[in-house]
């Protein structure tokens, strides 16, 4: 199982994202909700979420400083940005942070469920490993993978 928290101040987009991932992920929990960064990082605080799905603009601290912070705290935490905006700078930022995949709104439920099912895979992939180190380079390999399609997966 895993668990995922979605922070996003508008409450259509967390509704959304929710259903999709209801809908096409049973393995996943949906833990929690937050309306804006600082939310996100306290909840990522007492949830423990092996998964955050995270806007970038909301008020307060943004989803690119909350990422940052929890990443820092949670290194393992796997962070999906969420946007309503093609910006190259976010995501040249997210990818310095270590951030798994960018998903534009309005969501669209197949680029999501390739997303989510590309993360699930990673994640299983690494604790995997902790119990047989001889799967790190496999893990190496399907995180190229993912970097290379978050990069070529903007229109």
């Amino acid at each position: 199982m895993f668990q995922l928290l979605i922070a996003d101040d508008e409450h259509l987009s967390r509704h959304a994202f929710s259903s999709i991932i209801k809908k096409n992920f049973p393995e996943i929990t949906i833990c929690g909700e937050a309306e804006n960064g600082l939310e996100a990082l306290e909840k990522s605080r007492t949830l423990l979420p092996d998964i955050i799905a995270i806007d970038i603009r909301m008020p307060g601290l943004n989803g690119l400083a909350a990422a940052e912070q929890i990443l820092s705290e949670f290194p393992s935490v796997v962070i999906i940005i969420i946007s309503a905006y093609e910006d190259f700078d976010y995501l040249q930022k997210a990818l310095e942070l270590g951030v798994k995949a960018y998903l534009l709104k309005p969501f669209h439920s197949g680029s999501i469920v390739t997303k989510i099912k590309r993360i699930l895979s990673c994640i299983n992939a690494e604790r995997e490993s902790a119990n047989h180190p001889q799967t790190e380079f496999k893990i190496k390999m399907v995180e190229k993978t993912v970097q290379k399609e978050l990069l070529t997966g903007l229109p």
